[in-house]
């Protein structure tokens, strides 16, 4: 499944055109006094102003073989987030088989970097904005995840993916795209303390051959 196009609200827009503007290493897509949209590998993320503040979380696929080099990147551009015991650097063994950071941007959002070597996507060449291969994650609260993530299921054509609790954490999808379903007021990992809340967001995804438009809240 891919994550063709993310809209997300933000306040403030200009602060979040700025950063995205110089850690992508381009100009944006679009940019207006409503909105901007960013190409982040094959997909676009895109920013609409929003008069109440709204923080998300979502993930940006990397090359397999570069989780270091990502890691001393990113810390140029925004703060890693550390879990209770100081970790930045998370590994998710299993059938997620990936090694994972966390960083804020300056509306609150947490992003995340991911390596998932599952994938064969392994690159050479210097670490830069232009080496987030995708919008990979986008998290979306539930106050019903089983009924919520069945529905879901049903509407893409995606399954359940590793790690499922359908009473309060769903991943639907694959490694190249993933919705995050979580319980209504679950706190993002890592030791965020930022609840995941029903938040307006607009999803374009491709499956198998199929385009689907979801927005949130449902």
């Amino acid at each position: 499944m891919h994550l063709r196009r993310l809209e997300l609200a933000t306040r403030p827009l200009a602060d979040q055109t700025s950063f995205y503007t110089r850690l992508l290493g381009a100009d944006p897509l679009v940019a207006t006094d409503e909105g901007v949209e960013f190409a982040v590998g094959s997909s676009c993320l895109s920013f609409r102003q929003n008069d109440a503040p709204a923080r998300y979380h979502f993930a940006f696929n990397i090359p397999e073989n570069r989780f270091d080099d990502a890691r001393a990147w990113i810390q140029n551009f925004a703060p890693l987030i550390a879990d209770g015991a100081g970790r930045t650097v998370f590994s998710s063994p299993g059938g997620w088989n990936a090694h994972i950071l966390y960083f804020v941007d300056p509306a609150g959002n947490i992003g995340e970097l991911i390596a998932r070597h599952k994938l064969d996507n392994a690159d050479a060449a210097p670490f830069s904005g232009r080496s987030l291969l995708c919008v990979s994650e986008i998290g979306i609260a539930a106050d019903d995840v089983r009924a919520t993530g069945r529905a879901l299921c049903r509407q893409t054509g995606a399954e359940p993916y590793y790690g499922a609790d359908e009473g309060t954490f769903m991943p639907i999808g694959d490694e190249h795209g993933l919705l995050i379903l979580v319980k209504q007021g679950r706190i993002w990992f890592p030791d965020t303390g930022v609840p995941a809340l029903h938040l307006p967001l607009r999803v374009e995804i491709e499956n198998e051959g199929r385009e689907i438009v979801l927005t949130f809240p449902r």
